[in-house]
């Protein structure tokens, strides 16, 4: 993966994106033989999937993450969920206050706000359809905050979980 997300591919990997015909909308090679190769082969069998020469990203962290989540569907009460009062309502004690705050800390450094928000959107939209979801599993249940919002359903503050675990 490079700094945009995207995976980047070797002489090696192509045969494999074309057998499984993986999405390589979003795969660049620094190999421009490579990319001119697989692009005629792709026009030859009338495939639209094209590959990109990777280009160093100019573009800030912040705009990354706008670009990426610039074509999420979400209602606009849930665009300007204030996502730290909504989680902060949920606490009851003093231990799970201070958890929520380490963890939005965390979770605001690494600017997912906006992946939090579509998760509480997410959740919602599955309850009010009767959609059941699994309880957790991988590192996802070290997350306090997750567990809030409905993500799986271990406490990690009980379960003595270090939000690390996840946060890696």
């Amino acid at each position: 993966m490079n700094s945009n997300y995207q995976q980047v591919i070797s002489s090696d990997d192509i045969v494999e994106v074309w057998l499984r015909n993986n999405n390589v909308n979003t795969v660049v090679s620094n190999d421009t033989d490579l990319v001119n190769e697989y692009n005629n082969w792709s026009n030859y069998f009338d495939t639209p999937a094209k590959i990109n020469i990777e280009k160093p990203s100019s573009e800030s962290a912040e705009q990354f993450v706008e670009r990426c989540t610039s074509n999420w569907y979400l209602p606009d009460k849930y665009k300007q969920l204030d996502i730290e009062h909504y989680l902060l309502d949920k606490c009851s004690t003093q231990e799970e206050v201070d958890r929520v705050a380490t963890e939005l800390h965390l979770y605001k450094e690494r600017n997912m706000y906006p992946v939090l928000r579509w998760l509480v959107y997410f959740i919602d939209t599955m309850r009010s359809k009767d959609i059941v979801w699994g309880v957790g599993r991988g590192s996802s249940v070290a997350s306090y905050v997750l567990y809030l919002i409905g993500v799986h359903r271990i406490n990690s503050i009980r379960y003595n979980l270090d939000i690390a675990e996840f946060l890696k």
